[in-house]
């Protein structure tokens, strides 16, 4: 796989996957095992693979996938950075899992409004969620008003 990176520079990869079972995943009650697939992202030349993960996946994976889940942990990094120090996430103090779960999603809520406010201030914003993923119509529905309402608090500003 090739793939042109930030800095325009193009870098080059290979994309292996191999279905595994792992014993952890055996479902005791119907003896079943899950469709599991071994990830290795390995650059050519190097000594060392750059990524191996487990990955569950619904149909056999694809190169263009693999890379997209290999490379892609930036964004999740960043999230997590800029929720703790700007955004409070690391400011949860409670004991119960309830609680920090509402902390964590209302952290995560405010970033997605921070993201959007920064993001739409850009020439050339559009959000771009990939291909092929399935759609959960819950959370498309959640998304939906979400981004509605965020919309109209941007528009209301802009007036």
């Amino acid at each position: 796989m090739a793939w042109r990176a930030a800095d325009g520079t193009k870098r080059k990869t290979r994309i292996a996957w191999l279905a595994v079972y792992v014993l952890s995943d055996l479902d005791r009650d119907t003896g079943e095992w899950p469709q599991t697939w071994l990830v290795v992202d390995w650059p050519e030349g190097d000594a060392d693979p750059y990524h191996l993960y487990l990955a569950w996946f619904k149909t056999k994976p694809t190169p263009t996938r693999c890379l997209r889940l290999s490379r892609g942990r930036f964004a999740v990094e960043q999230f997590f950075q800029r929720d703790k120090t700007d955004l409070g996430l690391d400011h949860y103090e409670g004991r119960f899992w309830q609680g920090f779960h509402h902390h964590l999603v209302l952290a995560a809520v405010a970033y997605l409004f921070v993201t959007v406010i920064y993001l739409s201030s850009k020439k050339n914003f559009w959000c771009y969620v990939g291909e092929g993923v399935a759609r959960d119509t819950a959370v498309v529905g959640a998304l939906d008003r979400l981004l509605s309402l965020l919309r109209n608090k941007i528009l209301a500003e802009n007036q």
